[in-house]
């Protein structure tokens, strides 16, 4: 179908807390929407993300991402860009209750705008594979429990978790004095948005932990700690200053 449309939300989901806390899928999915939008002229107005499953006939009711995002689409009369139909939903009757109860029109950056009658047959699509997914896990712990064998490491995984935290801390520590290098540079970074970060950041050559580049939905918190941690190395160099508490 021609694309036809200047505005649109946002939208991405993740299914587990961890790949939310970790950013596994939603910098992904923001570029991926991003890319969409800017080749087709589209402005991205509202952004709005959820860290839950999409599986279910009551997967509506567990994402308020996603309810707000219909709201404004609905008000607005502007679609939802997701990477894919299976992050909207892994429920065909939630898919369609979205299009036509809603009346919602969806866009999927990796197969366009949707047509209704494809729509139905892709939202199908998802909830196999998704019924998949799920009975292939299940199935493949069950065999390893039947052989005997133990999951996870429950004797190391305190020490597993802290080493891993630790690890990950340092490499955020990192990345954030990286981009509050950038930031001492910029004399007007204080009034700058958080896109305007992200685009002089990937202007420099600059990526994200995984190598990616950076948006307005993966800068918020990286960009918090680049800015507390110049702030501190401006309270530094004035306390190092002989005259620092004299006046």
């Amino acid at each position: 179908m021609k694309q036809k449309h200047k505005k649109a939300i946002l939208y991405i989901r993740v299914s587990t807390i961890d790949q939310g806390e970790n950013g596994i899928g939603l910098e992904g999915q923001t570029l991926t929407i991003e890319n969409y939008a800017t080749l087709n002229g589209i402005e991205i107005t509202h952004r709005f993300q959820d860290i839950a499953s999409a599986r279910g006939e009551n997967n509506l009711n567990r994402r308020p991402g996603l309810k707000a995002a219909i709201e404004i689409a609905q008000t607005q009369r502007i679609p939802i860009l997701v990477s894919g139909l299976d992050r909207l939903s892994r429920h065909m009757r939630t898919t369609e209750e979205i299009v036509q109860k809603h009346r919602i029109t969806v866009i999927s950056a990796t197969e366009g705008l949707m047509d209704p009658v494809i729509l139905s047959s892709r939202a199908a699509r998802a909830e196999y594979d998704g019924k998949v997914i799920s009975e292939t896990t299940k199935a493949a712990l069950q065999k390893l429990k039947e052989k005997g064998v133990k999951l996870g490491n429950p004797v190391n995984l305190p020490q597993a978790q802290k080493k891993g935290a630790a690890s990950n801390k340092a490499r955020s520590e990192a990345k954030a004095n990286e981009i509050a290098d950038v930031l001492a540079s910029l004399p007007d970074q204080d009034q700058m948005t958080g896109a305007e970060i992200a685009r002089e950041l990937n202007s420099r050559g600059i990526t994200t932990g995984r190598g990616g580049q950076w948006a307005a939905g993966n800068i918020h918190r990286p960009l918090k700690l680049a800015r507390d941690l110049l702030e501190g190395r401006r309270l530094e160099h004035y306390r190092s200053n002989p005259l620092y508490g004299r006046f």
